[in-house]
């Protein structure tokens, strides 16, 4: 940590000098870290998707489904891809097949 901060303080002025650019917070590290860093995206949006029984049985393995979001959360394998693609088929599905709004704000379509 203090070899960090020591690597910091040197290069600063040699990264002012030649107009290097602020960092904007949390920085970028990879897809499945940054699934893993926001919980929410799992917890609130793909879970109610199973739980309510958007994806029809005969075609998705609930189980199976399970065992993917542990193994990655627990950081075993990285599979943000498929919980991504679950995520918008989920939400295509409830939206526009089951046609169920109840997510989206009422004022989202209104005109101003």
């Amino acid at each position: 940590m203090m070899i960090r901060y020591i690597g910091r303080k040197t290069t600063a002025p040699v990264s002012k000098f030649f107009g290097a650019k602020a960092s904007l917070g949390r920085e970028f590290q990879s897809p499945d870290e940054d699934l893993r860093a926001e919980p929410e995206m799992l917890e609130k949006v793909l879970r109610p998707l199973i739980r309510d029984g958007i994806f029809p049985e005969h075609i998705f393995d609930y189980g199976k489904i399970e065992k993917m979001l542990d193994e990655h959360s627990r950081g075993n394998r990285g599979h943000y891809e498929t919980i991504f693609l679950l995520i918008s088929v989920g939400l295509a599905l409830k939206f526009f097949l089951y046609d169920d709004v109840t997510d989206v704000p009422l004022d989202m379509y209104a005109p101003e």
